[in-house]
C-alpha cells in the first residue's frame, strides 16, 4: 500500500517535513562517498531552516502537554490498555522534561557550524557549492571518510530532541485513525468534517500498484479528495472518471 498522508495545521505540516528530511537522509549520513556526504549536508541545511522557525520548541512543548493531558483524562475509562497508556504518558513526561532542559532554541550550536553555514549560503546558487566558492567545504568533503561520517553523525546528534519529539507526536496522532474503506465515485470523493473535533491529520491507503493518485482539498469543516491518473508523459494528468476504492483515516486526537 501507499500511504499518502494531509497535515491540517501547522505543526502537522513541520512534522511532517521534518520526519521526511531525516528519513531522506539516513542512507547518507553513513556513506563513505562524498556526493552522499555532500547530500547529508544539504538535508541538515533544509532541517534547520523548519528548526530555526519562531517558537518551534515552545509549540512542540505545548502540543506534548496537551496529548499529555488529553490521554491522563484516560486512565479511569473501561477498556482502556493501561500498561500501555502509562507507558505513552511516561514518553511525553520524559520528552517535555528533556525539551525543557535543553538551553535556547533547538539546534543552537548548528547555527555556528562553518561548513553547514557555508552550504546554506550557497544553496540558492546553482552550483554554488563549486571548489572555487567555498574551498574550505571542499577540503572537507575530499577528508577521510570516517572524519565525515563521524561529523555528520555529532551534527545531526544535535537535532536529536527534535526528531524524538517529532517521531512521538505523529505516531500517537498517527494511532487514533482507524482505516475505513471508502469509494471516490467518477473520481470525487467528498466528506464533512467536525468542526468541534478538529481533525490533525488525513491518511489515505492505496494499492501501490495503481496508476491513480490522490489530490486532498481540505477546509475546516469539508474534505475533497480528486483522483488523477499518473502518466509516463509531460502531459497533465487529468482526473478519472471511474470509481476508486481507497481506505480513509482521520486522525483526530
Amino acid at each position: 500500500m501507499i500511504i499518502y498522508e494531509h497535515p491540517l495545521n501547522e505543526l502537522m505540516r513541520t512534522c511532517l517535513r521534518l520526519e521526511q528530511l531525516f528519513q531522506q537522509a539516513i542512507p547518507y549520513i553513513d556513506s563513505s562517498h562524498s556526493t552522499d556526504s555532500h547530500i547529508a549536508m544539504t538535508l541538515l541545511g533544509d532541517i534547520m531552516s523548519l528548526v530555526e522557525r519562531p517558537h518551534l520548541k515552545s509549540n512542540f512543548t505545548k502540543e506534548l502537554l496537551r496529548l499529555n493531558t488529553y490521554l491522563s483524562r484516560l486512565t479511569d475509562c473501561e477498556g482502556v490498555d493501561h500498561t500501555r497508556l502509562s507507558d505513552v504518558i511516561a514518553d511525553l513526561d520524559t520528552q517535555q522534561q528533556r525539551l525543557h532542559s535543553a538551553d535556547g532554541k533547538f539546534g543552537q550550536r548548528l547555527k555556528e557550524n562553518f561548513h553547514l553555514k557555508t552550504v546554506r549560503q550557497h544553496a540558492h546558487t546553482a552550483g554554488g557549492t563549486s571548489c572555487f566558492d567555498t574551498p574550505a567545504y571542499h577540503h572537507w568533503l575530499n577528508s577521510d571518510a570516517d572524519r565525515r561520517r563521524d561529523d555528520l553523525r555529532r551534527w545531526y546528534a544535535e537535532c536529536n530532541d527534535v526528531l524524538q519529539t517529532v517521531d512521538l507526536i505523529l505516531d500517537l496522532v498517527r494511532q487514533c485513525g482507524g482505516m475505513r474503506d471508502e469509494v471516490a465515485q467518477h473520481g470525487s470523493f467528498d466528506q464533512a468534517l467536525d468542526a468541534t473535533k478538529p481533525c490533525q491529520l488525513v491518511r489515505i491507503a492505496m494499492d501501490k500498484h495503481s496508476d491513480l493518485y490522490p489530490e486532498v482539498s481540505i477546509g475546516k469543516h469539508h474534505l475533497t479528495i480528486r483522483y488523477y491518473r499518473f502518466n509516463d508523459t509531460d502531459d497533465k494528468p487529468h482526473q478519472t472518471e471511474e470509481d476508486v476504492s481507497f481506505k480513509l483515516a482521520c486522525c483526530i486526537l
